[in-house]
């Protein structure tokens, strides 16, 4: 598409005869997305000035530097933009711009977009991706090879994304309240990641406080370009007069605001910042505090490579697990200890650093600070210093270069190292730094961290609604900027929301009891033993030592692990109201439809009631997944029998994942009671389960796959070893 009169097209670069002529052309469209209400920001952010024009003219003049067929943008309603900007672009009307950017994409598709093999969506909040990343991603998508592309700095992922044609169905048809996210997810298998030299793809500019930034960084505000285009006079222009561009931090903000301050220590060091408590602890420790040992990669808690340590006051002092700091928001650890690896060199090597080097479980060494973390945290939480559960600790860790055999062997001479130690819990720390694991720097932490006068954390939470955080392990991949500057508020420092304790015949479980310390639990492990194998199916550790039970029932997702086995488990949920009453509601009358269930604005899941289980209970688990840990169900079950003296069927209650659009309990088991679980009875239960289901076809398989694999994992459970 050649440039309007009057604009120039200097960003296309010299072009010879023979890249004229050889090249065809690229078949794909565009879309610029700017039909955003700009709430944060105060005005529009198409029209903020940026290098000689506006955010939107930036883009449209890299956009038509590609010389596209098809670009089109999308305003919101009551967004007016100026003619000689646009010069004759199609503009299109996103009609209730709270859907997001995913609603502007579908506008673009339903206005022709969809007729073109992909589709480059750029966010007007993205104006400093230059047009070298542009070129790349066009030619990434030409190349073909993916169902969609995504650019990233250094390990981390950015925009603009470009989705194929593949895409076009799913971005069409997303399930009310998700995103374009969702779409991402389903085809992340086919995800292709182009490498760029752009920081540009990382800055989403929401805020007046981000804008300010972002003139700092292109050299309008007095500091070093980072962003510049090809025109050196860009800046110039730009901050010649213009008061708004040189103090942006006047829009839609009050300087007399007071900022929360969140206040922790960080190794070995008191920190205190007015950052926003949503901002990703990750970022704060690599960006702000400089200490990039702690690595960062898939932003999603699946790698291991952010892992640290949070040491968290309890009744014994610091309570020391190991996180992804990728998925931690910096409000949550007020008054904590913050360990990186950094953290643990303040000396000579500690043992599990000894341990990797004589063992040669170091290769490129990236992934290594986060095995290191893991195994110190093992020694902190560990009661046996057994082998087992130093795999088990290790189980949220990724060796890049698959040296997994030098890793576990250096984790079996650590337990070598630690066996027959005994560890009093009020001299856990004391004790480990004798033995080297930890450096003397732990034992001034618990001073430190009672120097922190603050209690509460940082929060907006006297706002209508904040935004409730539990463990954060899934809201935190699913909409981290969103949340930046969002009211939160940490059901973490919720004490009355934490305890396990059975009382009367009921399990109660408080609504912030985490998945590892429910997995852990003495009681729990005595009321239901299987359950400590069962849960080490879910996540990780770094992501158990975080997620908690209710935020895994909220999610919603009709492949929770311990929602379907809550289920069978026949729990009740205790519910606060916002009017400080109580009610209750069977896990199994909880969920209404997909991701809908009975919970109203300022309620909140209090309490988990799990019954007792009465003489002659067994529980049964399946779960078939590509991997063993660390990954989503394709299909799971849960059962609960209960057998009469005479071996026949006395109660019986199953629930079933990934095959319908809930968490499904499955009901009608009525008539199966009085019968022997065996032979005959257990191939009408499984039919009787296939028929109640209803699954569809996903990229976790058919949905005559799911069905057929339901039925034996419903046989899995009648085994020997559980009905012994």
């Amino acid at each position: 598409m050649a440039s309007p009169p009057g604009r120039s097209s200097s960003l296309a670069g010299p072009q010879t005869l023979e890249t004229r002529t050889t090249k065809p052309p690229p078949k794909g469209a565009a879309l610029v997305l700017c039909a955003g209400r700009s709430a944060r920001m105060g005005r529009p952010k198409a029209l903020l000035p940026f290098q000689g024009g506006t955010f939107l003219s930036v883009i449209l003049d890299r956009l038509r530097a590609l010389g596209l067929p098809f670009m089109a943008v999308v305003r919101g309603p009551d967004l007016l933009l100026p003619e000689e900007v646009l010069a004759g672009l199609p503009v299109l009307v996103n009609p209730d711009p709270e859907t997001g950017p995913i609603g502007s994409i579908q506008a673009g598709l339903k206005a022709g977009a969809r007729g073109f093999p992909w589709l480059l969506a750029v966010p007007v909040d993205h104006p400093a991706v230059t047009l070298e990343t542009l070129q790349a991603l066009v030619r990434a998508a030409e190349a073909g090879g993916g169902h969609l592309w995504v650019p990233s700095h250094r390990g981390r992922r950015g925009h603009p994304v470009v989705f194929s044609q593949a895409c076009y169905e799913d971005l069409m048809s997303v399930p009310p309240g998700e995103g374009a996210r969702w779409v991402v997810a389903r085809h992340r298998n086919l995800r292709v990641e182009v490498p760029v030299e752009d920081p540009g793809v990382l800055r989403n500019v929401d805020t007046p406080q981000e804008y300010r930034q972002l003139l700092r960084e292109d050299g309008v505000l007095g500091h070093g370009s980072r962003f510049r285009d090809r025109d050196p006079q860009a800046a110039g222009r730009v901050g010649g007069g213009d008061t708004e561009a040189r103090d942006p931090a006047t829009f839609g903000t009050s300087r007399s605001r007071p900022k929360p301050m969140t206040r922790f220590v960080l190794n070995s060091r008191v920190v205190q910042t007015d950052q926003p408590p949503g901002t990703i602890l990750l970022d704060f420790i690599r960006l702000s505090s400089g200490l990039t040992g702690t690595k960062e990669a898939c932003r999603e808690g699946e790698c291991g490579a952010c892992t640290v340590l949070l040491g968290s006051p309890g009744p014994q002092g610091l309570v020391y697990r190991a996180v992804a700091s990728c998925l931690l928001p910096l409000g949550d650890v007020q008054g904590c200890h913050v360990v990186t690896v950094e953290g643990l060199s303040e000396g000579p090597l500690t043992l599990v650093q000894e341990m990797i080097l004589e063992h040669s479980a170091s290769q490129c060494g990236f992934c290594t600070p986060g095995i290191v973390m893991s195994l110190t945290g093992f020694c902190l939480a560990s009661t046996t210093f057994s082998f087992p559960e130093a795999l088990d600790a290790l189980d949220g860790n990724l060796c890049r270069c698959t040296g997994y055999v030098a890793i576990r062997d250096a984790a079996r001479a650590l337990c070598e190292r630690l066996e027959g130690v005994q560890l009093d819990p009020e001299v856990r720390v004391a004790t480990l730094v004798e033995l080297g694991v930890l450096p003397r720097g732990f034992l001034e932490a618990p001073g430190l961290v009672s120097q922190l006068q603050t209690p509460e954390p940082p929060s907006t939470s006297e706002a209508v609604n904040p935004v409730l955080v539990a463990g954060g392990t899934d809201l935190f991949v699913q909409k981290p900027d969103e949340l930046r500057e969002a009211p939160l508020e940490f059901l973490s420092r919720r004490r009355d929301l934490d305890f396990i304790r059975l009382e009367d015949g009921v399990l109660r479980v408080g609504g912030a009891v985490t998945l590892e310390s429910f997995r852990l639990s003495e009681v729990v492990n005595r009321v239901f033993p299987t359950l400590r194998d069962d849960l080490l199916l879910h996540s990780s550790t770094i992501l158990r030592n975080r997620a908690t039970l209710t935020g895994n029932i909220v999610n919603a997702s009709p492949v929770g692990d311990v929602t379907i086995m809550l289920l069978a488990l026949d729990a009740t949920l205790e519910i606060g109201t916002a009017a400080g009453q109580t009610r209750r509601v069977p896990l199994s009358e909880f969920y209404r439809g997909y991701k809908e269930f009975d919970l109203t604005p300022g309620e909140l899941i209090t309490e988990i009631r799990i019954p007792e289980p009465a003489p002659g209970t067994r529980f049964s688990f399946e779960k078939v997944s590509n991997r063993e840990i660390l990954d989503i169900a394709a299909v799971s079950t849960a059962l609960r029998l209960v057998l009469a003296p005479d071996g026949t069927i006395q109660d019986l209650r199953l629930s079933a994942g990934g095959v319908a659009p809930v968490p499904l309990f499955v009901t009608g088991l009525e008539k199966f009671r009085g019968l022997k679980p065996e032979g005959e009875t257990v191939g009408l239960l499984a039919r009787h389960v296939v028929e109640a289901v209803s699954p569809i076809s996903d990229i976790r398989g058919s949905a005559t796959y799911k069905r057929l694999l339901l039925g034996q994992l419903v046989r899995a459970h009648f085994s020997a070893e559980v009905l012994s």
